[in-house]
């Protein structure tokens, strides 16, 4: 089999460790492609030979030449962009949501407006086309409840969204969505009211007629210990979710997945690929925060290690339906993530780079490393580069095991990558909770 994985971050490791370890995919026969991603910590992945700045349709081409099998598409740009539409014009197995249903992610007051269609569970909101406009509704939120969140309306890479509990933070959450950097993402803005509850994400692989839960997970965006500091991309997260009912997973499929997929199907789209829900857990319910048309970052490497069930599997084989996550032996598992010491403020790359050794990434089986932005160094050496670098998974019988284990290995890498930093306490109200 000749699997081609699209994307460079730490996710698009943690899918390439799940199909290495498949039982359909023989590695004495089969071969793991991966564009753009220059660099992977796990074993026997081959960089597909075309510049990271090629069109789709030349991926494609080159897919087609190589007898790509199965393509699987980690993060959510080429997914928007059309990638399986691409893909399938010129015969190619793509797993993956269309252009059209990707607009989930895409665009949030088009996902926003399909919930409303679909009765499904989620906070009241306006849609702003401009500043002024934006600024008024957001005072109107902000008066009756005392806070208010903005949403870009496009893809802004998990960083366009502004909680305010002022009138100052909603002139800051504008000065930010209205700049150029994210002027792209905002010709509409979302304003939306506070919800109140307990945060948490829900995770399916989708086919045409079955869909597999591969759990929830709890994930910590904000850059800084104690929930402090911008949006982040995600700084940690861990699994299973202990304070979610038993029926948690029920409640999701019947309130929000099925009612999408009808209302995808009364629009004339089928959603293939995976789905990430986004939760705010209210003593009603669950209310649908976002969707992302992709796995999480770094929710799936958490999952990755927590579930054994095979995602190879589960993407090839439409006739198999789980209905819940399966853990090997261990109950918890906690990631954290190191990133570069600026990070997420823009720096000036380093004139000095550091060296971490293979040994020391990889010396504990039960902690897996997953890596986003890394350079081969010398024989047995890897450079640490700038963002989200390293996801270091944990797995253990304790909340409080695995979080022990995971920041005991980001001290061992931090000897060598002294330009590092992370959060310590992800897990940490899990793990007091459990106790």
């Amino acid at each position: 089999m000749q699997i081609l994985l699209i994307g460079a971050g730490a996710r698009e490791d943690a899918l390439a460790w799940k199909i290495q370890n498949s039982s359909l995919f023989d590695q004495g026969q089969g071969k793991l492609y991966t564009w753009p991603k220059a660099y992977s910590l796990i074993k026997g992945t081959q960089k597909l030979d075309l510049a990271a700045n090629a069109r789709l349709e030349q991926l494609a081409d080159k897919a087609l030449e190589l007898k790509i099998d199965l393509t699987i598409c980690g993060p959510e740009a080429p997914l928007a962009d059309g990638i399986k539409e691409a893909f399938e014009d010129k015969g190619l197995k793509l797993f993956g949501p269309s252009k059209g249903a990707a607009k989930l992610e895409s665009s949030k007051v088009f996902a926003k407006n399909l919930m409303k269609e679909a009765q499904i569970p989620t906070a009241d909101f306006l849609v702003a086309g401009d500043r002024g406009e934006c600024f008024s509704y957001a005072k109107e939120f902000f008066e009756e409840d005392g806070k208010v969140v903005l949403k870009a309306d496009g893809l802004a890479s998990g960083k366009g969204v502004f909680v305010c509990q002022s009138i100052k933070e909603i002139e800051e959450g504008l000065d930010s969505l209205y700049s150029n950097s994210f002027s792209h993402a905002c010709d509409k803005v979302l304003v939306e009211r506070c919800l109140l509850g307990r945060e948490c994400s829900h995770f399916t692989i989708i086919n045409k007629h079955t869909e597999s839960f591969l759990g929830f997970a709890v994930d910590f965006k904000r850059a800084f210990s104690g929930d402090k500091g911008p949006n982040t991309g995600g700084m940690g997260c861990y699994t299973p979710v202990p304070w979610l009912p038993a029926n948690a997973h029920s409640l999701v499929m019947d309130q929000v997945i099925v009612p999408l997929k009808n209302a995808l199907k009364n629009k004339g789209m089928s959603y293939e690929g995976f789905l990430y829900v986004g939760l705010m857990w209210t003593d009603s319910g669950p209310m649908v925060i976002e969707f992302n048309v992709r796995l999480g970052d770094p929710e799936a490497q958490v999952l990755a290690v927590y579930d054994s069930k095979d995602w190879l599997e589960l993407i090839m084989r439409e006739s198999i339906q789980h209905d819940k996550p399966v853990s090997d032996g261990a109950s918890k598992a906690v990631a954290v993530v190191m990133a570069s010491n600026h990070y997420p403020y823009p720096s000036k790359p380093s004139q000095e780079k550091e060296t971490i050794p293979l040994s020391t990434l990889i010396e504990k089986p039960e902690t897996q490393v997953f890596a986003a932005a890394v350079a081969a160094g010398l024989e047995g050496e890897v450079t640490p580069l700038a963002g989200r670098v390293f996801t270091v998974v944990a797995k253990s019988p304790s909340f409080s095991g695995a979080r022990e284990q995971a920041l005991s290995h980001c001290q061992k890498i931090s000897k060598f990558w002294t330009a590092s930093r992370w959060r310590e306490d992800i897990a940490q109200l899990a793990a007091e909770e459990e106790c």
